[in-house]
């Protein structure tokens, strides 16, 4: 993201892609919801070929009154921990923190989050557009008809056969 994008990305209902359905995110309410609803603290680092920029949320900062609204994106390195997540040096990386919505373990958390992830991400994950790794093992594609086993857990298991659509008369009144 371009600094301007950086700075936007967290305003909640912003896109720059409103309803276009080439990619993720249309809406603008995804990642600031997702984010906010399961911990206090959003982290934003993006590098476009302009170097690293960060901003963020910090929701006991905002009741707090020490934040009032978003920082303007800074120049700031991805911390040491996390920059062999980035494969060429670029692109984004959230980090969420103060993690405040824990019903289940966190081994289950990360095993649905995995599944999830695989499911709802799995036409990126199979065009290369994104790549997603839950403590450092990628996840990997699910495709919930079993048609498509490529990058998933199974990719030698024979995939499942489509039937042509069926029409059927439907009696009126």
């Amino acid at each position: 993201m371009d600094t301007a994008t950086l700075h936007a990305c967290l305003k909640l209902g912003w896109s720059s892609r409103y309803n276009d359905r080439g990619g993720i995110g249309r809406f603008g309410v995804g990642m600031v919801l997702g984010a906010i609803h399961e911990c206090q603290r959003i982290e934003v680092y993006s590098n476009s070929g302009s170097g690293w920029h960060y901003t963020y949320v910090d929701l006991q900062e905002i009741e707090e009154g020490t934040l009032v609204e978003i920082p303007e994106p800074i120049k700031k390195t991805v911390p040491e921990k996390y920059f062999h997540m980035l494969s060429d040096g670029s692109g984004t990386l959230a980090i969420w923190s103060k993690y405040d919505r824990q019903p289940k373990s966190s081994n289950l958390i990360i095993k649905e989050a995995d599944h999830y992830f695989g499911r709802t991400f799995r036409h990126f994950i199979w065009d290369d557009e994104v790549t997603i790794e839950l403590n450092n093992s990628p996840v990997k594609a699910f495709d919930p008809l079993y048609f498509n086993v490529g990058k998933t857990n199974f990719p030698n298991d024979p995939p499942a056969n489509l039937f042509e659509p069926m029409e059927f008369d439907w009696p009126s009144g």
